[in-house]
């Protein structure tokens, strides 16, 4: 399988890109950034992945199976849906689409056209620990899940995070950006849907970014009766080791997690 990537806003990329390539058979034919400052860190990670000349260069040729991107989140949805009338599946980094107008058309391509949609989530690809835990969900060992809790602190690091970070209309706002690793391990964790929940994000601590979001928090409900409560922050101290003490709870009727 051959993949291109069109977008190198977020440093996840470079974690998309590695995980692929170590696929035996994956093979990266180039890459397009029109940043050159992005493009000298790329060169630097991957000398070997040729920068193309523009997107349509990558969206036109018919070796190509699959476009990554980890472009402005804002981006995403439109890039997967023209990847898709190209006849290529699409591997994007979360969150996307960050509207609803976006994920109507994003809905309403993949079921015209059939191809494929992956979203990066690395709690459930990636983690080892969430990944034993499903399975010890789903084997039984706590009983019936019947509710979660899932904590999700960053560092801000403000001087590292670009200017769209700090723009909602491009990142789309904490709970969709930090907030969809949440909800998403619910599903995955507990096995059921969202069916409804109140949710509120506002900015704390960081009075001088006017439209930056750097706290927020969930309230929701499984379709088969799971409740969940999720919060996100960009208020962990840069001192961490980590970039956050990342936490899931799953309290069942025998156990929890």
């Amino acid at each position: 399988m051959k993949f291109a990537v069109i977008g190198i806003n977020h440093g996840h990329v470079y974690m998309m890109i590695n995980n692929l390539l170590a696929v035996t058979g994956v093979q990266c034919v180039g890459y397009y950034t029109d940043l050159p400052p992005l493009e000298k860190q790329m060169a630097r990670a991957f000398p070997d992945i040729p920068l193309a000349r523009n997107e349509a260069e990558l969206l036109e040729r018919n070796d190509v199976d699959l476009i990554v991107s980890a472009g402005v989140p804002s981006e995403r949805a439109l890039l997967a849906v023209r990847a898709m009338n190209h006849g290529k599946s699409f591997f994007g980094d979360a969150p996307f689409p960050t509207t609803l107008q976006h994920l109507d058309l994003l809905e309403s391509t993949q079921t015209r056209t059939k191809k494929s949609v992956f979203i990066y989530l690395r709690e459930r690809l990636l983690s080892r620990a969430e990944q034993l835990a499903s399975r010890l969900i789903r084997a039984g060992e706590i009983g019936r899940p019947v509710n979660f809790i899932g904590l999700e602190p960053h560092k801000l690091l403000l001087a590292h995070r670009p200017p769209w970070q700090f723009k909602k209309a491009l990142s789309g706002g904490i709970l969709n950006e930090l907030g969809v690793h949440v909800l998403d391990s619910f599903c995955f964790l507990t096995g059921q849907p969202i069916k409804s929940g109140r949710a509120r994000a506002g900015n704390v601590a960081n009075p001088d970014q006017t439209e930056f979001e750097d706290f927020g928090d969930v309230t929701f409900q499984g379709m088969a009766g799971a409740t969940g409560y999720a919060r996100v922050d960009w208020l962990t101290p840069d001192t961490l080791p980590s970039f956050g003490d990342l936490r899931c709870i799953v309290v069942g009727t025998e156990g929890y997690l």
